[in-house]
């Protein structure tokens, strides 16, 4: 293993069938659906057994349907959602979960370009714990957000089966890292990674 990538542990999750339950689980389109909610439910959980309060914020980069940032909802999390695609924003926007909840926001920008990770280094200010579902541009999500990622050093998960293999298993954050210093992040992942801070945390975690 390099230098580049020496900060990180990378770990496999607990198979599907000892990860049983979730006690906030919104509904879901399908066993496939159901199994990555479950999934993300209990990296939520093990975050809060970690430090992240009910009162810390989640940021939710890619909303798409809205299931991960219903299930923060759940737990009390404040919420801030963004969603590039105006179909899946307009849907979300109109349901009551988003549009009659004080504690959820949902915000129609792209965040890979300039425009949206301004709106995304305002939220991200006092958040605790993001995830980054883009379709393949998290390098690009993580990129424009560095600088508030060193700030704040929040807990932070993203989808890895979309990126280039040679960015997979936690390299790509690492790598992003490596030139400032200070700052790493233990990885674990499968499909996705969950990605937890080691050093340097100053943000708020609740």
């Amino acid at each position: 293993m390099t230098s580049l990538v020496a900060p990180l542990l990378l770990a496999r999750t607990p198979p599907i069938k000892e990860r049983s339950s979730c006690p906030h689980m919104p509904p879901t389109s399908g066993p496939s659906m159901a199994r990555d909610t479950l999934n993300f439910c209990h990296v939520l959980m093990r975050a809060r057994r970690l430090g992240l309060s009910n009162s810390s914020l989640f940021v939710d980069v890619g909303a798409d349907v809205g299931t991960e940032a219903r299930l923060a909802r759940g737990f009390g999390h404040p919420v801030v959602s963004f969603e590039c695609r105006g179909a899946h924003w307009l849907k979300m926007s109109s349901r009551p979960a988003f549009a009659d909840d004080a504690g959820m926001r949902l915000v129609h920008a792209c965040v890979s370009d300039r425009n949206g990770l301004g709106v995304l280094h305002k939220a991200m200010d006092s958040s605790s714990f993001v995830k980054i579902d883009v379709q393949g541009v998290e390098g690009a999500v993580l990129t424009g957000a560095l600088g508030v990622l060193r700030e704040h050093a929040p807990f932070i998960f993203y989808e890895d089966s979309m990126l280039p293999t040679e960015d997979r298993k936690g390299v790509l954050l690492a790598r992003l890292l490596a030139p400032s210093g200070g700052l790493s992040y233990v990885c674990e992942c499968d499909n996705d990674c969950f990605c937890q801070p080691t050093g340097g945390r100053r943000g708020p975690r609740g």
